[in-house]
């Protein structure tokens, strides 16, 4: 039943990416592809730390926490998927803790983490510095095609869809991402649409957050 469940959640994936992107259902199926294996802890953190080696007091940090993986039963496998990943100072992970990732409102009282970087602990927010945001946009937007079973828990916990689609067009790829991303694919045979086709991804979720503002 489980086996079925899985292939039905697969099945959806590839409707929507192909259907939002207009790309046939074989190459759609490339992008809803979990890891189908995983690197260690220590390779995964060397990874890490070769494509930024300038981050002062490296820590890796889960984009989607890992708080909420647990609790969907995908500590074995979101977790431990490198897509999900990202280098931050020590400082960072710290004060992140499981905060809703978010835009910088005047409506909210911010301390200051480090420059660009704010979080409400009253509200639980947390607005990451800008050269993270785009990054952390795009793995939580391969994280709600590749484990659609998340995707509630990831819109209204971690990143809205619209906040999402935000970063991802104002803070593109860059090309240590790119190197980054390809890496991890030739590790784990899975990869990130909004990496490989930024452009065409952020149509999968497009209506989603029309929907959500009722545009």
């Amino acid at each position: 039943m489980r086996g079925l469940t899985l292939l039905s959640r697969a099945l959806g994936c590839v409707a929507l990416v192909a259907s939002a992107m207009g790309v046939r259902d074989a190459f759609a199926s490339l992008l809803c592809q979990r890891p189908v294996r995983y690197l260690s802890k220590v390779s995964q953190k060397s990874l890490l730390v070769k494509a930024y080696p300038n981050t002062p007091r490296p820590t890796i940090e889960h984009v989607v926490p890992q708080s909420y993986t647990k609790k969907a039963g995908l500590a074995g496998t979101l977790s431990r998927d490198m897509h999900n990943l990202v280098l931050v100072k020590d400082i960072l992970n710290q004060h992140r803790s499981n905060y809703r990732l978010t835009i910088q409102t005047e409506a909210v009282n911010w301390t200051t983490v480090e420059p660009g970087a704010f979080k409400s602990t009253v509200h639980g927010l947390f607005v990451p510095p800008i050269h993270m945001r785009g990054p952390m946009a795009r793995a939580v937007g391969y994280v709600a095609l590749a484990y659609p079973e998340m995707r509630r828990t990831l819109f209204q916990h971690v990143l809205d869809p619209c906040h999402l689609l935000v970063w991802h067009t104002l803070y593109p790829p860059t090309m240590t991402e790119l190197w980054l991303h390809d890496k991890i694919a030739q590790q784990q045979d899975s990869r990130n649409a909004f990496v490989t086709h930024p452009e065409r991804a952020t149509l999968v979720f497009r209506q989603t957050c029309l929907k959500r503002f009722s545009l």
